[in-house]
């Protein structure tokens, strides 16, 4: 898609819009308290990013999660070079579930819905 110079910034009460979050994607695979990670190529991350696996076994029931990986600044905007740098230093990690992603956690999350609020 490319860009358009306008006059103004497109905005309207009828469209919904959602943050550019500057990370990757993640699939979170939830069998029970078993999580496996996946990278948007197949990967198995699990490993690598082992520090979100108490939060994700939070979640009661089993679910597919797809959703993108950030990391955030001291200003909480999400910044790539922190992610790529975010297991040797310190960085906040965000888990961010995308509303156009809600439709296939609600299939798989076995009629619990896990996006009642807005992310």
């Amino acid at each position: 898609m490319l860009a358009t110079l306008v006059d103004a910034p497109f905005d309207d009460k009828t469209w919904v819009f959602e943050t550019k979050w500057d990370g990757f994607r993640l699939i979170t695979e939830k069998r029970g308290r078993a999580v496996r990670l996946w990278s948007r190529n197949g990967i198995d991350v699990t490993t690598r990013y082992a520090v979100l696996l108490p939060a994700l076994q939070k979640i009661e029931g089993s679910c597919v999660i797809d959703g993108e990986l950030c990391a955030l600044d001291a200003h909480g905007r999400s910044r790539f070079q922190l992610l790529q740098n975010a297991l040797n230093k310190k960085a906040k990690l965000l888990y961010v579930v995308s509303t156009r992603y809600s439709w296939a956690v609600r299939i798989y999350a076995k009629n619990r819905c896990l996006n009642a609020r807005r992310f």
